[in-house]
């Protein structure tokens, strides 16, 4: 990015039409107490994005499908049924009869561990997809 401060203008360097790109809205400041939801450091949706080249200009194209909405769906699925009330007091009682039976606290824990404490992956992708499912839980 490169900033005319004589002009004040921001210019863009597209380097590769057709990539997928993250787009991460965020607003550095707010309009003070206006209820229009644009509050100081607000992080919007985040959208995978393209630029694509035509004679004239660049376009920011973004696809009408939102290809974490899937993981999204899935996420919430597994973790609303995972903790319906009446599984987590079954485990309890399973627990209590059978001490070689995980606990709750121990089924929890590793739900924990493998959701929220896995190592996030450098494949921007695959790192997106895990914030994705951490956030729909």
């Amino acid at each position: 990015m490169y900033l005319d401060t004589l002009k004040g203008k921001r210019y863009l360097e597209v380097v590769s039409s057709g990539e997928d790109l993250l787009l991460v809205p965020a607003s550095p400041t707010g309009l003070g107490s206006n209820d229009v939801g644009l509050d100081r450091r607000l992080v919007g949706e985040e959208r995978i994005v393209q630029f694509r080249r035509t004679r004239s200009q660049n376009l920011l194209y973004a696809p009408l499908f939102d290809p974490m909405a899937p993981a999204d769906a899935a996420a919430r699925r597994v973790f609303d049924l995972l903790l319906q009330p009446e599984r987590l007091h079954r485990l309890r009682y399973q627990a209590l009869q059978d001490p070689s039976l995980p606990s709750l606290s121990q089924v929890l824990e590793q739900v924990s561990q493998r959701v929220w404490a896995t190592p996030m992956p450098e494949d921007p992708y695959n790192a997106h997809l895990q914030r994705v499912v951490q956030t729909a839980c």
